[in-house]
């Protein structure tokens, strides 16, 4: 939430409204947590995946610009 703290000093608002904003930015509509990440790497390492090779693959909500690769 750090990012989020520096943006809500610079722009003068509180942390909610910079979350609200950031959060309206995200085609899914929701911050992405440890655990979507999580979510992915458990599949990426599942027989579910055993014919994917050498993709990369953004779990970022549907939003590039919302995280910083």
């Amino acid at each position: 939430m750090q990012i989020f703290e520096s943006e809500a000093k610079e722009s003068g608002t509180d942390i909610d409204a910079v979350i609200v904003k950031r959060t309206s930015d995200i085609p899914l509509g929701k911050l992405i947590q440890p655990e979507d990440i999580a979510s992915a790497v458990l599949f990426f390492c599942s027989p579910l995946a055993d014919m994917i090779t050498g993709q990369c693959i953004a779990v970022d909500g549907g939003s590039g610009e919302a995280v910083v690769y």
